[in-house]
């Protein structure tokens, strides 16, 4: 008889969800047990008989799971994870792709329409009770650049087709897009001459190797004059000093970050008194069925695991993303 199906769980999986994950689990025939954590002591107890995870595991904690077959996450980015202790012990990484696509590009268009309608200085002005025109921009007729053209990116690209901009785009392995009216690959100089050409940039890029830093001294001069930067992908591909400069000099319009390259932003941060730069912090994914969503894409994925069939959001653990 095969082995308990064993499954950790976080506290964000409410007692009818782990019901949920037991009855995938039983009814293809495995006995099957869900634990739940609330804290560090109760995860590392539970992990050496855990073969799958829904959660995030750290650096030295791959040791103690000595029957972890599958690591799903709640979110897109993995790079917190110890992607080579997991390549190296076989274990398989998923990911919830595609349940922030819509979130993270509703709030995008919320950044640049603020940005083109100079919605936080009219707040400002609504604070102290003053009255004062300005010139305001349409979107109409701009050409949007998205980083990282994935599903998120073709999120964003709808919603800019639907505003009248032509759109660009930068994807690691280019294909064709019928919402795209140039797809580049992506080299430096590829990307510089993309973002010559871009009114309004979106950053969706994942955080990987090749993409820390991208967006350094060079990238943001290769920026036509006046364009505008929305970063709703990962904080460490933007150099900070690179963003504080452009906005300062003015080479930059706008800008708006979601995330940061560190999280929370110090309060001694030079980025929280940069003119024109509009930042939240790190809500772009975050909608009230978010973690429906993440636990109906892992109960898929757990009847192909039960099955032995190949799941959805697997993770290159080579590549980072």
């Amino acid at each position: 008889m095969a082995d308990p199906l064993t499954v950790l769980v976080g506290p964000h999986v409410s007692a009818e969800g782990r019901q949920e994950i037991s009855a995938v689990g039983w009814s293809s025939g495995r006995a099957t047990e869900v634990f739940s954590y609330t804290d560090t002591a109760a995860f590392h107890a539970y992990l050496p008989r855990t073969e799958v995870l829904l959660g995030e595991i750290r650096a030295g904690e791959v040791q103690l799971a000595r029957r972890l077959r599958w690591v799903h996450v709640w979110s897109s980015g993995v790079n917190s994870l110890p992607l080579q202790e997991l390549a190296r012990c076989h274990i398989l990484l998923t990911n919830a792709r595609g349940q922030h696509a819509d979130s993270v590009a509703d709030h995008t268009f919320a950044l640049l329409l603020a940005l083109s309608r100079h919605i936080p200085a009219f707040v400002e002005q609504q604070r102290t009770r003053r009255w004062e025109l300005r010139i305001t921009t349409e979107l109409s007729g701009r050409r949007m650049g998205i980083l990282g053209y994935g599903q998120i990116g073709r999120s964003i690209a709808v919603r800019a087709r639907a505003f009248g901009q032509d759109v660009w785009a930068s994807r690691h392995h280019p294909t064709a897009d019928p919402l795209i009216s140039r797809m580049f690959g992506p080299s430096r100089a590829a990307l510089r001459e993309m973002l010559a050409g871009c009114d309004d940039i979106v950053s969706v890029l994942p955080l990987t190797e090749e993409t820390r830093g991208l967006l350094d001294h060079e990238m943001f001069g290769s920026m036509r004059p006046g364009a505008r930067l929305i970063n709703v992908g990962r904080g460490e591909v933007i150099v900070e000093e690179a963003l504080d400069e452009a906005l300062r000099k003015g080479s930059l319009s706008g800008a708006a970050c979601d995330v940061l390259p560190k999280e929370p932003l110090p309060e001694h941060s030079p980025l929280w008194s940069v003119p024109n730069l509009l930042i939240t912090p790190h809500v772009a994914g975050m909608h009230p069925q978010y973690y429906q969503r993440g636990l109906t894409i892992f109960l898929g994925n757990l009847r192909r695991y039960c099955r032995s069939e190949p799941l959805d959001n697997v993770v290159d653990l080579d590549a980072g993303y």
